[in-house]
């Protein structure tokens, strides 16, 4: 059976995706952009089954797969965080973050992250394929759950966001936010304009298609949260 059957996309209490928009006066190219890896591209979403491939592990200095990184005992560590650079293309000068600053950030044992995840940098000319097959294009970061599903898609690279998921969603409420307002606020202003427009829709009797596509947006919208 094929890794990829079951998603949990639409399951709320499981998956989370976080997209920090860009000014669309400022930076409408990079608005434009953005809205078409979110909504156009083929991609792999929070709460999809993440594919197995080949990678080098800095920390054992071999090549392994994916996989097995889950079934490593001798660090314990049941997320993996993956943080993708980016294609070189599709740089964000006001977004982009240095990777490496990150995952020592995120290692860190003040910021609360290195004692349950494993963090790897996905470099884009060493892992093309793999750009191509999560169809990541700029810079984001991925939490794989133990069950190698994505609980997190982050784009761009966002720590609050990781904190967001983690307390939230898994409860381990000892990380502190340093931006708490910029999530939660954000988050329940598109709950309200989403309800509404569901609403509206339902509320036109002969427009049955519609009718139907917005409980499938609204119905998606349960497992995710697109942040503007």
């Amino acid at each position: 059976m094929n890794s990829s059957a079951y998603s949990y996309r639409f399951a709320k209490s499981l998956s989370f995706e976080y997209w920090k928009r860009a000014d669309p006066v400022k930076h409408i190219l990079t608005r434009r952009q953005q809205n078409m890896t979110r909504l156009n591209v083929e991609r792999l979403q929070a709460g999809d089954r993440c594919p197995d491939f080949e990678l080098f592990d800095h920390d054992c200095g071999r090549k392994c797969r994916f996989y097995e990184l889950f079934r490593d005992t001798h660090t314990k560590k049941p997320f993996i965080i993956l943080l993708f650079e980016g294609h070189c293309n599709y740089k964000i000068d006001f977004m982009d973050v240095n990777v490496n600053e990150i995952k020592n950030k995120l290692l860190d044992r003040r910021v609360g992250f290195g004692e349950y995840c494993k963090v790897i940098v996905i470099e884009y000319k060493r892992y093309k394929d793999i750009y191509c097959q999560f169809g990541i294009k700029a810079q984001s970061l991925l939490l794989i759950r133990p069950d190698q599903y994505i609980g997190l898609r982050s784009e761009p690279i966002s720590i609050e966001a990781l904190k967001y998921y983690l307390q939230n969603k898994l409860c381990l409420n000892h990380l502190a936010f340093e931006d708490n307002e910029l999530i939660t606020e954000q988050e329940h202003q598109n709950w309200g304009w989403i309800t509404f427009l569901c609403s509206a829709i339902a509320m036109i009797p002969s427009m049955h298609i519609l009718k139907e596509l917005s409980k499938q947006i609204f119905y998606q919208m349960l497992g995710k949260v697109y942040l503007y």
